[in-house]
């Protein structure tokens, strides 16, 4: 309208400022049309326009919860199950050896994290394995006979350590119990693996010393275990009792 207002007084000036306008006008131009673009001569002093309708489609952002959830499988992926045997041995520490049951953890979270290591042992007949043999020290069981002793100690002394010594070749497993002043339990048993994870036991000794007084005591009891995981440092033991035995390697 602006244009048609104008006098004619000159045609060369009508259109510079046809010209004027329009450029001014291409910044709104773009901001609806980013493919517009617009072309010059100024050998003809015209303008021509160009437009195709093709608008790429708004990026879409990812919701942070997949992303992390991506990030949280990736990072488990390349520790494999080293990581989840530390994030086991960490619930059996803060459980108390399994005095406190399975601790802060839920039992279904506890049980559904061994579940997930047992999956991924890298030991085929782990009863029979060499790599049974060794010093077995305790990180978390279910036995109340252990966990008696570990609470109340030995007629006062407290316990300081519970582990089993396995020697493959000979065939026995001895369970210990170690106190406070060099007193200590220890049973004796055979060890005699079957196919696959199980094997089976028979006490042959028991002794018990408290401080200096050492006293015989008779072996009672037999039965068998499944060695449900097997590595170079962590066992995963259940047994006919339904117990369930939590251990690493020790020197």
């Amino acid at each position: 309208l602006f244009l048609l207002l104008l006098p004619f007084h000159s045609h060369q000036m009508l259109r510079k400022l046809r010209l004027a306008v329009v450029l001014a006008s291409l910044p709104f131009l773009h901001a609806f049309s980013p493919s517009l673009h617009a072309s010059v001569s100024s050998s003809r002093s015209s303008l021509s326009f160009s437009s195709s309708c093709s608008v790429a489609p708004p990026l879409r952002q990812q919701p942070r919860a997949s992303v992390r959830a991506r990030n949280v499988a990736a990072s488990l992926q390349m520790s494999g199950n080293d990581g989840l045997k530390q994030q086991l041995l960490s619930m059996c520490e803060a459980a108390r050896n399994g005095l406190d049951g399975t601790g802060p953890a839920s039992k279904e979270d506890f049980d559904a994290l061994v579940e997930q290591v047992i999956a991924q042992n890298p030991t085929p007949n782990p009863a029979s394995s060499p790599l049974m043999g060794g010093t077995w020290t305790m990180k978390w069981t279910s036995e109340k006979e252990i966990l008696f002793l570990l609470e109340k100690g030995l007629f006062g002394l407290p316990c300081t350590s519970v582990y089993q010594i396995i020697d493959t070749e000979a065939g026995t497993l001895q369970n210990s119990l170690d106190f406070a002043e060099d007193s200590y339990l220890r049973v004796g048993s055979t060890f005699k693996p079957g196919e696959g994870e199980r094997f089976a036991f028979k006490f042959q000794s028991c002794g018990l010393k408290w401080k200096w007084l050492q006293l015989p005591l008779p072996p009672v009891g037999e039965g068998w275990g499944d060695q449900v995981y097997l590595d170079s440092s962590l066992r995963i033991q259940k047994d006919s009792r339904g117990d369930m035995l939590i251990a690493v390697k020790t020197a």
